[in-house]
């Protein structure tokens, strides 16, 4: 734990908010179990008849709560895990063994179940005695008079049942926490929804034998009694036979229903879409509490209006249900339902920063999206939003006179990563004009004039476009070049194509804004447009490593120091202290500091965003290599998005 705590990782350990839910979704578990340990202490100490009577009524307790206490303990404990993914990657990158990640996950969730069930019983035993007395007070009265117990039996079982329950909703996600790779937790800090796995196609096809078992059964009762016996149980197994494919069913439903309302009727409701069935978990999770909580009680009272609309046309007695009883029987199941939604929609909206800039960027005003992630910025060089906590916003993405002759010196003209012959080869047959709102020292956009497009670029840096102007000019090169950000495009002005190579785009930190941004371009092209784009793979976040590097330019030595100030991960930025110096004569002549600022993004993420301002047929190229698809060790990506 000392070298965690060196490299700061305690500060950010995940127990927290997330974990003190779990527990309380365990109380809410441990009631129904810890009444029905009750009942069945309290008839093993009366003996007789009344452990019958009392073993009939814990039966019906366990039927109804069992669904929901498995299928909501094991949502919300598989949640809590799931979002803290990032965290236990940073254990990792921190020196933590993927074995002890998990076996450490495994703990926690442990502890939290017995957390969860210890409260539990403690509820347990101060509403047990009431509530058992109550419902046989409405049915075998004789009963009612008889002490309850909620002894040791009660505690081993509730707090037991709990920490089994919650071990079972989390171990698979302990055990992905240690084996997934740092990287891809921090790529994607939710795991993508996994299609049912063999086990559980096998569970489900033994809940649907039960449940065909059950229907034969109902179907061929001879008597009230008997039907009695089976017809109350019957939305329990339904419940359990739709909880047990959650995996296949949920995500079509999740489609069928979202579908209702036109993507194209709002990009709000768009990206809201787009991200509950992203991640998927998250809305499975919320869904299933009040899934089985409704399921059951609501299937109860309706099987029961039914069978009293059958009995009144055989001029039968009507059957009550006392409400007592249906709250021994389906407290649980209520409690879990509410507590359970309730949760696991908190713990979601928390991690949820993030994702809900880009709504506050689709025309949401900050209050409908909670407590809104959209910052309070400053503005600088290409329209860029940068935090408050960039104390000299000054000194960020500049690029001065010295930082552009390193940049120079560094990346000349026909120096090339590939990008340039990927966007020759993209543009290839492209008549009209082309826009680079960030073209620098023309290392992309001398190229590409060069093999015959007609050029048009902007810089917000003076000394980037001197020497791009520069460059064109001894080349003979005729291109319209100008002072500008990416958000001074000219709105009269229509594009066969925009480019912005090397990853520019991701010096806007704001997703607001670069929603904005993007918008724009789709505005600025002809119909049938493109707009093509680099950026950087998530690995980047990972990739903070000093260096420092020089150049002979003439009598001059340049250098150039970088060191990462900071990695947000939930944010996906990274600040970086880049020092320029120019030595002459071994003394140093010339020196500028700046602050490098950069927003990653991540594939899907960006797919979705640019889908949302009006491009369709969005492709992708990994690495420069058309149609190449990304991977594991992709380094960098190129979009090619069509205005529609």
């Amino acid at each position: 734990m000392n070298y965690l705590s060196a490299h700061g990782i305690t500060k950010r350990y995940p127990v927290g908010k997330r974990e003190a839910l779990t527990v309380l979704s365990g109380v809410s578990v441990a009631v129904s179990p810890g009444e029905m340990v009750s009942m069945i202490e309290t008839g093993l100490h009366a003996g007789g008849g009344t452990l019958e009577a009392f073993a009939s009524g814990a039966s019906a307790v366990l039927i109804f709560s069992a669904p929901a206490g498995v299928a909501v303990t094991a949502a919300a404990a598989r949640l809590a895990v799931d979002l803290g993914r990032a965290a236990y990657a940073r254990w990792q990158l921190a020196g933590v063994g993927p074995a002890q990640t998990g076996l450490i996950v495994l703990t926690q969730v442990a502890a939290v179940g017995l957390a969860g069930g210890t409260f539990g019983y403690a509820l347990t035993a101060v509403i047990a005695e009431p509530v058992i007395r109550a419902a046989f007070d409405e049915g075998a009265g004789e009963l009612a008079e008889i002490p309850i117990i909620s002894g040791p039996l009660t505690a081993v079982v509730t707090v037991g049942s709990t920490v089994a329950l919650t071990l079972l909703g989390g171990a698979r996600a302990a055990r992905s926490a240690g084996r997934t790779p740092p990287l891809s937790a921090l790529r994607e800090p939710e795991p993508r929804a996994k299609p049912m796995r063999w086990w559980r196609w096998i569970v489900f096809a033994c809940v649907c034998a039960l449940a065909a078992w059950f229907g034969a059964s109902l179907l061929n009762v001879t008597n009230r009694q008997q039907y009695f016996t089976f017809a109350p149980l019957v939305p329990a197994v339904l419940t359990a036979v739709v909880a047990s494919a959650g995996p296949a069913i949920y995500a079509v439903l999740l489609r069928a229903w979202t579908g209702v309302l036109p993507a194209r009727a709002s990009t709000a409701w768009y990206l809201a879409r787009h991200e509950a069935r992203y991640h998927l978990s998250r809305s499975t999770a919320s869904v299933t509490p009040l899934f089985a909580g409704t399921a059951v009680l609501g299937g109860l009272y309706t099987v029961m209006a039914t069978t009293n609309a059958s009995f009144a046309g055989t001029g039968e007695g009507a059957v009550a249900l006392g409400s007592a009883q249906v709250a021994l029987m389906f407290g649980g199941p209520i409690l879990l339902a509410v507590t359970g939604a309730a949760v696991v929609i908190f713990m979601s909206n928390r991690s949820q920063g993030t994702g809900q800039a880009l709504p506050c960027g689709s025309s949401c005003l900050p209050p409908k999206t909670g407590r809104s992630s959209c910052r309070t910025v400053h503005q600088w060089q290409h329209g860029a939003r940068y935090p408050e906590s960039m104390t000299d916003v000054s000194l960020v993405n500049r690029y001065r006179s010295l930082a552009a002759r390193v940049y120079a010196a560094d990346k000349p003209i026909g120096r090339s990563f590939g990008d340039v012959e990927l966007y020759t080869e993209l543009l290839r047959g492209v008549t009209g004009p082309v826009f680079e709102p960030a073209a620098g020292n023309g290392r992309v956009l001398v190229p590409l004039a060069e093999a015959g497009l007609k050029l048009v670029g902007t810089d917000p840096s003076a000394d980037m476009l001197d020497r791009c102007r520069a460059e064109c000019d001894a080349r003979g090169l005729s291109v319209g070049l100008e002072l500008g950000r990416f958000d001074t495009v000219d709105p009269e002005a229509r594009y066969a194509a925009i480019i912005v190579p090397a990853g520019s785009i991701q010096l806007v930190l704001d997703p607001a804004q670069t929603r904005e941004i993007l918008a724009g371009f789709c505005t600025a092209l002809m119909p049938g447009g493109r707009l093509i784009f680099d950026l950087d793979s998530l690995h980047a976040l990972a990739e903070t490593a000093p260096g420092a590097r020089s150049w002979r330019d003439g009598d001059d030595l340049l250098t150039l120091t970088t060191v990462t100030e900071s990695v947000d991960v939930a944010a996906q930025t990274t600040m970086s202290q880049l020092r320029y110096e120019r030595w002459h004569g071994g003394a140093l002549a010339e020196t500028e500091l700046e602050q490098f600022a950069l927003r990653l993004w991540g594939v899907n993420e960006m797919l979705l965003l640019l889908e949302a301002v009006g491009f369709t047929e969005v492709r992708v190229h990994a690495d420069y290599e058309r149609d190449s698809a990304p991977s594991e060790s992709t380094r960098v990506v190129t979009f090619e998005a069509v205005r529609g």
